[in-house]
Order: structure tokens, then C-alpha cells, then sequence
């Protein structure tokens, strides 16, 4: 009886190495990668085999499209006045204007990845990641909370269309960013992809997964995304003087660039982030059977399979 027992441990964890093995060859021949999702003239091929390929693996893949009744440009983003309190409050400047609804329609400037390619991202933040990148040796970046009065007379300025003093704290203009990320009208990861990548996060290959679901955001929020994930893994590459490692990174930046309310998924989120900064280079490459058509096959078989063929 033992002996059956034990057989059939054996048997089992023999057909999960097989699995496993399967799956790590699957990857390695579609996650070679060749050109960045922007540089396709045409993305719904891409998003169409990706989403295909995720299904296949048993999760629920979600796109984003904006629409003119998603967010519209009168839109106050301002919170809702409390009523009964004597004491004014200070208003908080904001970073992004009311008519730049969207990622689209935000003032532009080109930058450069590290491997190679160029994108256009918000000018603005553009402008305080570099600084940053300028002074990413001050302790505790990104962590620390700063000072609110200093953060507002930086803000004040930018919105006068200044440039930067040299003489702004690191700290500060730190915690502008995540602010900056805060007012996005529409998160970096939309909202209701939130679930889906949640899903990715869940799954045995949780970072193949979850770098291929990146594909699915619209084109500029892959564009942002794979620009601010290589820009917080460089910013921890310094943590020897700064302090800020990818785990400590993490929970800081999971909530500006993917909201979530619940603990588990708040903790969840960090666990994303950490995953997409350590694969920033990765973020918006397309593998190269996703740019394909799928092989038509008289006998049924899975879409993955199906894609394998014509490779």
C-alpha cells in the first residue's frame, strides 16, 4: 500500500516537472522578443495573439480603450467638498491639467530606454525623473514623506512653466512623482484591468504572465510604464547610498501606478511592481510569434499550439 502510495507521489510530481518543463519551453520560444509595441503601425494583431495566448492559459484577459464618455474634459477631479467645517483648508495644487484627460493628450517629450527605444511621455514627469536621476544618491528617495510646503512651492512653479531649481530636495520632488501618478485621471494600469493582473500575479508563471498582460494596456500606458519600471529599478540600483532596494520600492509606487483598497491586494500590488522593475527592459517588448497569424488547424488543438506550428 505504501509502496502504491509512493508511486503515485512519484508519478504526480513527475507529471508537474513535465508541465512545468512544457511551459518553460513555451515561454522561452514566445517571449523572444523583437521589436517594441510601439513601433507596430497596427497592435490589435499583437493584443489579439496575446490575449489568445493568456486565455489558452486559463486567465481572463481585459483591454482598455478610451471613450469620450470615460472622462470628460469638464470633469472637476478636485474631492468633494465637506460641509460643516468652519476652518478653511488649503488647496492642493495639481500637477496635471483638467483638459489633459488622458495620456494621449498630455504635452509630450521624447526619451530614450535603455535598450534603446524612444518614446514620448508626459513632459512633466519627464522632467522630475530626471532630476532625480540627477541626485539619486539622497537617502531614503521615494520613501521619506518630505515636506508638503516645499512640495507645493515646487509645484507652483512647475505650473508657471519654470524649470526645476537645482537647489529642490531629491525627497521632494520624489514624492511630486508619486503625486504626479496619483492625479492621472486614468491609472497607469487602468482599473479595470486591475483583476486581470491580479489573476497574472496568481498564476505558476506569474512573470512571463504578467509581462506579456503588459502589452495589453493602451500604447501609452505601456510606453509610461516600461519607462517609469526602468526608471525606479535604476533609482534601486543605487540603494547602497540611497537605501531604496526593489522591496522596499515596491509598496511605495504599487498604489500610484495600480490602486487597489483591499490589504491582500495592496500587498499584492508591491509584489507586481517588484517583478515588473526586475523585468523593465522587458516591459512592451513583443515576442515574435505574437506578431504572426495563427496556423489554421484541421485537427482542434490550443491557440498556443496552433501559433507553435506556424514558428
Amino acid at each position: 500500500m505504501s509502496y502504491q502510495h509512493d508511486g503515485k507521489i512519484h508519478s504526480i510530481l513527475h507529471f508537474i516537472i513535465l508541465i512545468s518543463t512544457i511551459m518553460t519551453v513555451r515561454f522561452s520560444k514566445i517571449c523572444k522578443c523583437t521589436y517594441f509595441f510601439d513601433n507596430f503601425q497596427t497592435t490589435s494583431l499583437i493584443t489579439s495573439n496575446v490575449a489568445n495566448y493568456l486565455t489558452d492559459l486559463g486567465l481572463v484577459p481585459v483591454t482598455y480603450t478610451y471613450n469620450d464618455t470615460q472622462v470628460d474634459a469638464t470633469t472637476s477631479y478636485d474631492k468633494p467638498k465637506k460641509r460643516g467645517i468652519c476652518k478653511k483648508k488649503q488647496k492642493k495644487l495639481k500637477l496635471i491639467n483638467k483638459g489633459d484627460i488622458t495620456l494621449e493628450l498630455m504635452p509630450k517629450k521624447v526619451a530614450t530606454l535603455r535598450t534603446g527605444q524612444t518614446m514620448k511621455i508626459p513632459a512633466r514627469l519627464y522632467q522630475l525623473c530626471n532630476f532625480i536621476l540627477r541626485n539619486v544618491e539622497v537617502k531614503g528617495i521615494f520613501k521619506k514623506s518630505g515636506s508638503a510646503a516645499k512640495q507645493e512651492d515646487i509645484k507652483a512653479l512647475l505650473n508657471k512653466g519654470e524649470p526645476l531649481s537645482q537647489d529642490a530636495s531629491a525627497v521632494d520632488v520624489a514624492q511630486i512623482i508619486l503625486q504626479f501618478l496619483k492625479e492621472l485621471p486614468v491609472a497607469v494600469i487602468p482599473e479595470c484591468q486591475h483583476a486581470f493582473f491580479l489573476s497574472c500575479y496568481d498564476h505558476a508563471d506569474r512573470e512571463d504572465v504578467l509581462t506579456l498582460a503588459c502589452l495589453l494596456l493602451p500604447p501609452n500606458h505601456v510606453n509610461l510604464l516600461a519607462y517609469l519600471m526602468q526608471f525606479f529599478e535604476q533609482v534601486t540600483t543605487h540603494h547602497k547610498k540611497n537605501h531604496v532596494t526593489l522591496l522596499a520600492l515596491g509598496p511605495c509606487i504599487g498604489p500610484v501606478i495600480m490602486p487597489m483598497n483591499a490589504p491582500e491586494d495592496i500587498k499584492k500590488v508591491a509584489d507586481i511592481m517588484v517583478i515588473l522593475m526586475k523585468r523593465a527592459d522587458l516591459i512592451g517588448m513583443v515576442p515574435e510569434l505574437m506578431t504572426l497569424e495563427p496556423k489554421p488547424q484541421k485537427k482542434k488543438c490550443s491557440w498556443v499550439e496552433s501559433l507553435l506550428k506556424r514558428a
